[in-house]
């Protein structure tokens, strides 16, 4: 049976919430953390002022390579944010969330970090499902019913790493079905290597209502990174 802060898979369902390729298994908490900032971290103001324009739309997309520090920005601004009290949910994801219900199953569990009753009948629906690619409908739309009825404030979810599953068309459906049925207190923060393309991102991007910054924007500045390497005890010439 596996268990992870009150949610539970109950042996007899663990075959039939995940696939027939994935084993029953518990969920991992740090995974619903964000990575702890490092000593000597750079800041960046210019991107840490950027948080303002995250609050006022709906979905923020962080795209670039690895390397270029997406991980650090958006544990920074969970750290803010978590400084004026609002709510915020962190999701790191991997390729075992490639699987719809392992994906499902993390997702309710970080709503559920911020309020413990969102998500029970999701959660019902999820461990009597017996075909996920025809029963996800049903487990979305539980969940997607609480989060109107249960975020009354502003409040952000963040998801790192998102490559890890855009190559399932299951959690691409998913995705868009929370981007259109989510309250408009919900703001949605994804980290990934390269854009996604579900629905209904095109039409919220010909309507503005996508915050997206790239690698020319986690670029560091010449000062940047004379101060990056000087917190490091390394000092360079101009030339250098």
């Amino acid at each position: 049976m596996g268990t992870c802060g009150g949610i539970m898979l109950q042996p007899q369902a663990a075959s039939t919430v995940l696939s027939s390729a994935q084993p029953a298994q518990s969920l991992l908490p740090l995974k619903l953390t964000p990575p702890p900032l490092r000593d000597g971290v750079l800041l960046r103001p210019d991107l840490q002022a950027l948080l303002s324009e995250v609050r006022l739309h709906p979905l923020t997309l962080v795209i670039a390579p690895a390397g270029y520090g997406k991980t650090t920005l958006l544990s920074q601004w969970v750290s803010d944010l978590q400084r004026t009290n609002a709510p915020v949910c962190w999701l790191s994801l991997d390729r075992g969330e490639r699987y719809p219900a392992m994906f499902l199953a993390y997702l309710i569990r970080a709503f559920q970090s911020i309020e413990p009753q969102l998500g029970q009948e999701a959660w019902r629906v999820l461990s009597g499902a017996s075909n996920m690619q025809r029963d996800w409908p049903l487990v979305a739309g539980a969940l997607c019913s609480d989060l109107q009825r249960m975020l009354p404030t502003t409040t952000f979810l963040f998801l790192d790493d998102l490559q890890q599953v855009m190559d399932s068309a299951v959690i691409g459906q998913i995705l868009s079905y929370l981007l259109r049925a989510a309250p408009p207190t919900l703001h949605i923060v994804v980290a990934a290597r390269r854009t996604p393309t579900f629905a209904p991102i095109s039409r919220m991007r010909t309507e503005g209502r996508i915050l997206e910054l790239s690698q020319r924007e986690l670029h560091l500045s010449v000062g940047d990174a004379r101060q990056l390497m000087a917190s490091q005890g390394v000092v360079l010439s101009d030339a250098d």
